[in-house]
């Protein structure tokens, strides 16, 4: 199976769902996990970044619309062998948001996956790390916030954009947080919104 590099499909995957629906679509509180309050708030953004539209829900393995799904998952077939059927046994939670900074409009999104384990969380991030790093050399970790740790990379998309993808570990929670805009415009706000989340306690 031919894969693109990360964050191009989401990113159009992305853009679908937050061009339908209200401004601010969010799910009823009783069914918001509680992990979820680790998910940047929007108030977060930098102040530049103005909302467009905001969606959240709650994220299954069969639900295309978030990075790890068993339909186009981003982990390589070889790391999901080797991880096992742990993969997919997790809750998930995501937050999808399109902002306007005055001359470009971008993508965040932020997901969220509570393993059993810690030990497991981090499986998941090792193989999503293998597979960033077949599609961008630049993959680096980043400095280790309270209770966060992570990488990051960059990726050129196919038509010229550029996405940020952050990978993290809370505990037993893993934490992706995906930046897409036009090149060279997102990079700033990119680091802000990964020093929101090593600031998580």
């Amino acid at each position: 199976m031919k894969r693109s590099a990360p964050g191009i499909a989401l990113g159009l995957l992305l853009l679908g769902a937050l061009l339908v629906g209200s401004v601010t679509a969010r799910i009823n509180p009783q069914d918001r996990p509680e992990f979820a309050e680790i998910a940047l708030h929007t108030q977060e953004f930098p102040e530049e970044w103005s909302l467009v539209r905001s969606v959240e829900g709650v994220a299954g393995p069969d639900d295309q619309r978030h990075p790890l799904n068993r339909a186009n998952s981003l982990v390589g077939e070889a790391e999901q062998k080797e991880i096992g059927s742990f993969l997919y046994d997790y809750r998930g939670y995501y937050q999808e948001t399109l902002f306007w900074d005055g001359q470009f409009s971008g993508l965040v999104g932020n997901y969220l996956y509570q393993y059993t384990s810690e030990d497991q969380a981090w499986k998941v991030a090792r193989a999503l790390i293998a597979s960033l790093q077949r599609y961008s050399p630049a993959v680096y970790e980043i400095p280790e916030g309270k209770q966060v740790k992570g990488w990051a990379a960059r990726f050129r998309g196919e038509e010229g954009g550029e996405v940020f993808w952050f990978v993290g570990i809370r505990q037993n929670i893993l934490i992706l947080l995906v930046v897409d805009g036009p090149p060279g415009c997102f990079q700033e706000g990119f680091l802000h919104l990964v020093e929101r989340l090593l600031d998580r306690g």
